[in-house]
């Protein structure tokens, strides 16, 4: 697998090496930690998550700092020194150590900063970026804490240290002497982002609303009792969970566009046994209005049908569970109507994204009816998972991931086992209705049980005298493109499951109508793939190295690729590969269409069909390498060059090396069978091809001069010399469009822009600034057409009077003629009605002054903020 060279060179950036106290830090607590592997409080002692991803920024927690790199200036530099000739495509393989400094010292220029949090004085254990991308959640060992993430800006004019506001979440539930974190998670339907769901190995799970109260939880629900608390008609006992195994290890949210999949909330015990409730959701939440109105549909459908069998044995409960989940739709329903501000910020920050679906916010979910949510489960797996026969079957985590097919549901083991499960019946919304009644099903009763249907049993290769690796628990991410790939990671290293093939099987044989056609897709048993990414140790029985990091990303920019983190502080950085859209059946297709009419002039391939396939032994599985990648030294220190130590161990694993090199050269011998047959039938295409082009060539070379084709020769060499610099051109252009380009506003923008718009209405509305202007304006006119015909009259007045004056002077016959009657109307507004209007006038055309000011100096303020 090939790697991009600014990939290669982040294992040797500066943000993975530690400081001499930070390493004597690090030494006491790998001995704390493998000292507590024997003990039974191991799980809560491993690390889980110190490395995120943020906007192109790689977040890697060290004892109690949080430090930052932009990979984006990591790229920039490496494209810097390329075009400066700091570096060359022959230095990356050499294993020189000069030239490996000489050519690496570029990475230096880059620097990692660091945030500033006094407040958390803890170990790191996991990080958690929230959907919104402005909080990140720092989870210890018994402690949480959020850290508000300052803008884009401020992370680059900052020097070494940003600063950043620190939050302690729970103070109160979550302390040294309260039950340990088992996990913590974002609520995926928060409206504003910021809900945070932590589940506690009491198996009491609460979610926060980080925005309003850092103390005190939303909600919380014990999944000890089939209610989430002591009830007082039940007597306040358990259902399904004894003292022995009442301890919570992991939870998921659940999936799906259709249903009440996505509100659904699965709780795994240690025991391995799962637990469901529904609707587990923000008391402000978002949902899709088409998911919204299938699910008012489909309940409204069901409750229709029920109405007519509710006199019949066994529908009235499941009658009145419908009515329930009616009822609260209604009122999810109201509660969008009466928040109708809500609705309609919602509605405009998705509108410039017309990938994104509408949504609606639902207001109080938790409090739209006045029932308790019932604990569903324990969960019956069918047909039984498979016992491995060794290690400890402690169950670790699971995760629930979506795809075109359905929902899968993986469960994963202490001793290296992973059940996949296919969630055949989605979780329905089910509340306490009568407080006198037992609101579970019975164990006793299998029938009365929810059921995942489990397809597979995948053993990771465990053995039970790897000691090492029953130190950290399994952890289970989901791939951030394909929801067929798992990655599993565990003490050893990282595995990697790929579910493609036996889902493409499944989606073919759900096209059909036949019920037959499932129960032969379960016979074929196809299986997933398995592939060992990174082995911490793999010589060792006892000396793994935990996984510190690990995060997958997909961006425009930095490609699709993975980064891996050892508790050694060693780094492991890949690029995936994206699969092809053009598949099998489009390769037919076209196969097909090249012969469809045998009779025509046209040219026929002779190729068969169906299109060829890369054989199995050799597919390079999304860019996964085929062996895994050994990962294994100490901090601050150089790789041994003394060599392999040989010993038993050692021999031990060089044979089975060997012995796996012999397969594989085995497998790859049969595939080059299969390729050189194929090659042999493509090498007899390409003659008739062949000859077809010189028939062509002919023909050209008979029908165009010789001087065109001198010409196409220098137009090709001078393409293929302008080929290079349009690769590293086309890497510049994208950089220069990513430093100006920001995808999501900040809440001072949008103000900006809201009371930019409010300006808007104000001056251009009906009824604004610009409409009145124009009506005074227009009365102005009149009224100076007006004013100018009044001087007018009086001038004509005053001239007729000096005129009777003087003739009376001269005749006294004329001093009884009348004055001559005017045709312009006499103004009817006094003259202080006049200084009145002209008043108001000169005021309103101080108010469009004032607001033209404001809005040279608010366009101002935004060309300065460079939007």
């Amino acid at each position: 697998m090939e790697t991009p060279e600014y990939l290669a060179a982040l294992p040797k950036h500066r943000i993975f090496a530690l400081s001499s106290e930070e390493l004597s830090q690090w030494s006491e607590q790998q001995d704390t930690t493998r000292r507590g592997y024997n003990d039974e409080d191991a799980l809560s002692k491993a690390p889980q998550s110190c490395m995120s991803i943020y906007n192109g920024h790689l977040l890697v927690a060290v004892g109690s700092c949080v430090r930052t790199v932009s990979l984006i200036e990591l790229k920039n530099a490496w494209l810097t020194a390329l075009e400066n000739g700091e570096i060359s495509s022959c230095d990356l393989g050499e294993s020189d150590d000069e030239k490996e400094e000489d050519s690496d010292a570029w990475v230096d220029r880059v620097p990692y900063k660091v945030f500033d949090t006094p407040d958390i004085t803890e170990r790191i254990c996991s990080l958690a970026i929230s959907p919104n991308n402005r909080m990140l959640a720092c989870v210890c060992r018994s402690s949480i804490y959020v850290i508000e993430l300052p803008r884009a800006g401020i992370w680059r004019d900052a020097n070494d240290k940003i600063q950043a506001r620190t939050y302690k979440i729970g103070a109160f539930h979550h302390t040294n002497g309260s039950p340990k974190l088992a996990k913590v998670e974002w609520h995926p339907l928060s409206a504003k982002g910021c809900h945070l769901c932590v589940l506690t190995q009491d198996a009491i799970v609460r979610l926060y609303n980080v925005g309003q109260d850092i103390n005190n939880p939303e909600q919380t629900f014990d999944f000890k009792y089939a209610t989430g608390e002591k009830s007082r008609y039940l007597g306040g006992h358990s259902y399904g969970l004894s003292s022995e195994c009442d301890q919570a290890v992991s939870f998921c949210f659940g999936k799906g566009d259709d249903k009440w999949g996505e509100m659904a909330l699965y709780c795994l015990m240690q025991n391995g046994d799962v637990y469901g409730v529904c609707p587990f959701i923000p008391d402000h939440s978002v949902l899709p209005v088409a998911h919204f109105d299938n699910l008012s549909a489909f309940v409204g459908a069901q409750l229709h049908l029920l109405q007519d069998k509710a006199s019949q044995t066994g529908y009235k409960d499941l009658l009145n569970t419908f009515s329930a989940q009616a009822d609260w739709l209604m009122k999810a329903y109201d509660s969008v109507e009466n928040n109708a501000s809500a609705f309609e910020e919602n509605s405009d920050s998705t509108a410039d994204d017309t990938d994104r679906p509408r949504v609606i916010q639902i207001v109080g979910a938790s409090r739209l009816l006045k029932h308790k949510l019932v604990r569903q489960g324990p969960f019956l797996l069918q047909p039984a998972p498979a016992d491995l026969g060794y290690g400890d079957l402690a169950a670790n985590d699971m995760c629930c991931v979506r795809n075109e097919v359905a929902n899968i549901i993986l469960l994963a083991y202490q001793n290296g086992q992973v059940d996949v499960c296919i969630e055949t019946e989605p979780l329905e919304a089910k509340w306490l209705l009568k407080a006198n009644a037992l609101p579970t099903p019975s164990v006793e009763d299998p029938a009365s049980l929810p059921v995942l249907n489990v397809y597979e049993t995948v053993n990771l290769g465990f053995k039970e005298r790897s000691v090492g690796y029953l130190g950290q628990p399994l952890r289970l991410v989901p791939d951030a493109v394909y929801g067929d790939t798992i990655y599993v990671i565990h003490a050893g290293g990282v595995n990697c499951i790929f579910m493609q093939d036996w889902l493409d099987e499944l989606a073919s044989y759900q096209a059909g109508d036949e019920e037959k056609n499932i129960s032969n897709f379960f016979l074929k048993q196809t299986r997933s793939r398995v592939s060992s990414i990174v082995d911490t140790n793999p010589i060792s029985e006892n000396g793994h190295d935990s996984i510190l990091g690990f995060c997958v990303f997909n961006d425009l920019y930095l490609s699709y690729s993975l980064i891996i983190l050892t508790s050694t502080y060693e780094c492991a950085a890949f690029e995936l590969t994206l699969r092809s859209n053009t598949g099998a059946a489009e390769l037919n297709e076209q196969l097909r269409a090249t012969g469809q009419d045998d009779n025509s002039a046209d040219y026929i391939c002779m190729l068969t069909q169906p299109a060829f396939t890369v054989p199995e032994s050799l597919d390079n599985n999304q860019g996964v390498p085929r062996r895994p990648k050994i990962v294994s030294k100490l901090p601050n220190q150089p790789a041994s060059k003394e060599g392999l130590k040989m010993d038993e161990a050692s021999l031990q694993y060089i044979a089975s090396v060997v012995e796996t090199f012999r397969n594989e050269i085995k497998d790859i011998h049969n595939a080059g069978s299969l390729i050189k047959k194929r090659v042999n039938m493509q090498q007899q295409e390409l003659r008739r091809q062949v000859s077809k082009l010189r028939e062509l060539q002919e023909t050209i070379s008979n029908t165009i001069e010789p001087e065109i084709h001198d010409v196409l020769d220098s137009r090709y060499s001078m393409a293929q010399e302008n080929h290079q610099e349009l690769r590293l051109r086309a890497d510049r252009v994208l950089r220069q469009i990513l430093e100006v380009y920001q995808p999501s506003l900040t809440d001072r923008e949008k103000e900006s822009f809201k009371e930019l718009d409010r300006y808007k209405t104000q001056v251009l509305g009906d009824g604004g600034l610009k409409l009145r202007a124009d009506q005074l304006l227009s009365q102005i006119k009149i009224l100076q057409e007006k004013r100018q015909s009044n001087d007018t009259v009086k001038v004509e007045g005053a001239s007729n009077r000096k005129e009777r004056v003087r003739r009376s002077l001269w005749d006294t016959s004329l001093a009884d003629v009348p004055e001559p009657k005017s045709n312009v109307p006499k103004a009817k507004m006094s003259r202080k009605q006049i200084q009145g209007l002209q008043k108001g006038l000169s005021e309103e055309l101080k108010l469009l002054e004032d607001t033209k000011q404001a809005l040279q100096s608010l366009q101002e303020r935004l060309s300065l903020m460079n939007v």
